[in-house]
């Protein structure tokens, strides 16, 4: 889900091709992510690499990708959900925070620091 920049509405995608995800994400006020479960949290690193602001569970491992990068909210909260998209519209200052942030904390999530990370690991062993 994205959260416009144009006039705050929530729109509902669907399936997105992988190609057409980084403009859609960086061009939206938010990129809303309420996981129940997730593997890892692809999609909420890729937002933050892109510079969108992120919304996300604090379910899983969803608070540890964004860190302090992005807002965790109870997914089961609509009133939480809502009070997170209504900061960000209200507030270009948080927006822009949350997007510096999630840059820097996507840099730690690319694929050279992470081959680097596991080569070093398994060669200590």
């Amino acid at each position: 889900r994205v959260l416009s920049r144009q006039n705050g509405t929530v729109l509902h995608l669907g399936y997105v091709p992988e190609a057409d995800l980084p403009g859609l994400m960086q061009g939206s006020a938010a990129v809303v992510y309420p996981s129940f479960y997730e593997g890892f949290g692809l999609p909420v690193a890729q937002a933050m690499a892109v510079g969108a602001p992120v919304i996300t569970s604090n379910r899983s491992c969803l608070p540890e990708v964004v860190g302090d990068a992005g807002l965790c909210i109870d997914p089961d909260s609509v009133d939480e959900l809502s009070a997170a998209m209504e900061r960000i519209l209200a507030s270009p200052e948080l927006a822009q925070t949350l997007v510096s942030r999630g840059r820097a904390r996507a840099e730690k999530f690319r694929w050279a620091v992470s081959a680097e990370r596991s080569f070093d690991f398994f060669h200590a062993c």
